[in-house]
């Protein structure tokens, strides 16, 4: 009813936070396998240092890879976008 009278049906908030997660989605398919692997492990908490270690190369490969995913996904706030990347994948 809300709709067909022209009210909107969610906050302005709320539409803004959607559409910034379906364009971080689209934005996915921009990543190379190395850096999905890279912001996948991010999101599970893991440090650039325990990211390196892990996939046995340097701490610096690691923080650009990081740093190419924070571009390429329009990631400002690392510590708080990094919490939301694990659910946008």
């Amino acid at each position: 009813r809300r709709a067909a009278r022209g009210e909107r049906l969610i906050s302005d908030k709320t539409a803004h936070d959607m559409a910034h997660d379906i364009r971080a989605r689209l934005r996915l398919d921009q990543l190379t396998g190395a850096e999905h692997e890279v912001r996948a492990l991010l999101a599970e908490g893991l440090t650039q240092r325990e990211i390196a270690w892990r996939r046995g190369t340097k701490a610096r490969t690691v923080e650009a890879q990081a740093r190419s995913v924070y571009g390429k996904l329009g990631l400002r706030d690392v510590g708080g976008d990094m919490r939301t990347l694990a659910i946008r994948a």
